[in-house]
C-alpha cells in the first residue's frame, strides 16, 4: 500500500482552507483522503521604536504559521500521483511538503 502525505503551510487561514479544498476535490476518485489540522506556530518579535531616547517604547509583532496535512492512501496509479504533484507545485502562497511511504503487509504476520 502506498500512502502520500501532503503538508501545507500558510500565513492566512482562508487561503489554506481554499487550497485544501482544491486538493481534496482532486483526490475524490480515491475516496481515501483525510484532512488533519496541525498546531499553529506563533513567533513573537519585539522591536524598539526609538533606540536612543525612548527605550520603553516598543512594538510587538506576531507571525502565525497555519498548517494542515492531507493523508491519501491506496494511490497506486502513477497518473494520479503526477496530477497531485503538479497541483501541489502550482499552489500560490503556500509551502508544500510531500512525503510518500510504501507499506507492505503479508498474511504471514497479519
Amino acid at each position: 500500500m502506498i500512502s502520500i502525505q501532503v503538508t501545507l503551510k500558510a500565513f492566512e487561514v482562508d487561503t489554506l482552507k481554499q487550497q485544501t479544498k482544491v486538493l481534496c476535490d482532486l483526490c475524490q476518485p480515491s475516496k481515501l483522503a483525510r484532512v488533519v489540522g496541525l498546531p499553529t506556530k506563533k513567533k513573537k518579535f519585539t522591536v524598539l521604536r526609538s533606540p536612543h531616547v525612548h527605550k520603553k517604547s516598543r512594538e510587538q509583532f506576531i507571525m502565525q504559521i497555519q498548517k494542515t496535512r492531507i493523508s491519501i492512501k491506496n494511490t497506486l496509479t502513477d497518473f494520479f500521483t503526477h496530477r497531485l504533484l503538479f497541483a501541489c507545485k502550482h499552489l500560490l502562497g503556500h509551502q508544500v511538503q510531500i512525503k510518500q511511504r510504501l507499506v507492505y503487509t503479508t498474511k504471514l504476520w497479519a
